[in-house]
């Protein structure tokens, strides 16, 4: 009975130490959120010629999906997510990407929150079962993986600038920090394929009821 009175008064402490260690990782979400938001907001004011645009890049990409294999909407999954692990990873290695990589979230959120908004705005309730059953799921993990490699650049770029600030003679070798940027990189990107087999399967399961 201790232990659990205990555990009460001592969780919002516990939960604000999270938070604070993670400050990082909610900044970068926000960022894909705030874009979201403000892409929900563009698809409302999209113009007549751009929505006729849009129309039928989703009816292709729906209809291309019932109809082409497995391992081409696997690929094309996998290369549709790979640029937004990629470019994080090559600003990383630059001193000059720290003001760049929030933006890469920002651009996946208004990218996400456009498509999310205008499938809402054009089919009504078919476009949000669309939403739930094709995108968004996929878009969950993918956005995930986004965020931690943005988190990871964010942070190794960090470090270089501080190797161009005075009083950095006395920091360890770059090194180590390299190898470990490699590794969980490498990491980022065996689970990039996971987000691209729950988006295959995802549409293997599900496109089908979505075809006229």
């Amino acid at each position: 009975h201790m232990n659990w009175t205990t555990n009460i008064h001592t969780f919002p402490k516990r939960a604000w130490e999270a938070l604070s260690q993670n400050r990082m990782l909610l900044f970068f979400t926000s960022l894909l959120v705030c874009g979201l938001f403000f892409g929900v907001l563009i698809s409302k004011n999209i113009s007549e010629e751009n929505a006729q645009t849009l129309v039928s890049l989703l009816g292709g990409f729906t209809l291309n999906r019932t109809a082409q294999p497995v391992l081409t909407t696997f690929l094309n999954s996998l290369m549709s997510v790979l640029p937004f692990v990629l470019v994080p990873f090559f600003l990383g290695v630059s001193a000059v990407g720290v003001p760049l990589i929030p933006c890469v979230l920002v651009f996946r959120g208004l990218g996400l929150g456009t498509a999310l908004g205008y499938l809402y705005g054009v089919n009504g309730l078919k476009g949000i079962a669309f939403s739930v059953l094709l995108i968004i799921p996929p878009a969950i993990v993918s956005s995930i993986l986004i965020i931690l490699s943005c988190k990871e650049a964010f942070r190794f770029s960090m470090l270089l600038c501080r190797r161009f600030l005075p009083k950095a003679d006395g920091q360890e070798g770059l090194w180590p920090q390299l190898k470990i940027y490699l590794v969980r990189f490498l990491a980022l990107l065996i689970l990039l394929f996971l987000a691209a087999f729950v988006d295959t399967v995802c549409s293997a399961a599900f496109s089908q009821f979505f075809v006229t």
